[in-house]
């Protein structure tokens, strides 16, 4: 999950605009994104508009091999468009798939719990370590991809950025 705050110079109105050029007619929630079938395979942000929020995802354009349907796993962001007298603040947050995440914390957490229950066994250690670096390359692609996001949504907010904060 990552937060971030950027200023820009643009008008809310022009922010919100620049989002409705790239907004998605397929109706997708981050709760049952899962369970979806994606159709637009048109790589970058695709948006949802209301009011004073933007919400959606990205589409990296990744097929299953099995099926060539479009991967389920989507990297979402939340944002709030402020605007105030000097500029206008966008405050946001970029969440991987909720049930892809899910699955892997739960199964580190499982191997840890299990670690510690046969008391420091070193069949369960490996098992751990094993699994925790196949999840942290999954992670490290999920980062990266919300990277990609995290730029494509700073070049639709931005003309000229006062003050970013990306934590």
């Amino acid at each position: 999950m990552r937060f971030f705050n950027i200023y820009s110079k643009l008008s809310a109105n022009d922010i919100l605009n620049n989002f409705e050029e790239i907004s998605e007619f397929e109706s997708h929630n981050i709760l049952t994104s899962f369970f979806e079938t994606y159709y637009s395979s048109r790589i970058g942000i695709h948006s949802y508009i209301d009011k004073n929020r933007v919400r959606g995802y990205y589409e990296t354009g990744e097929r299953h091999p099995i099926g060539n349907s479009l991967v389920r796993q989507k990297n979402w962001f939340f944002l709030t468009i402020k605007q105030t007298t000097k500029d206008t603040i966008v405050r946001g947050c970029i969440i991987g798939d909720i049930f892809f995440m899910c699955m892997i914390y739960a199964t580190i957490i499982s191997l840890l719990i299990d670690f510690s229950i046969n008391h420091l066994n070193f069949c369960s250690l490996f098992e751990l370590l094993l699994v925790s670096v196949l999840c942290g390359f999954i992670l490290y692609k999920e980062y990266k991809i919300q990277m990609k996001l995290y730029q494509q949504i700073v070049s639709l907010v931005k003309e000229q950025i006062k003050n970013d904060s990306f934590y």
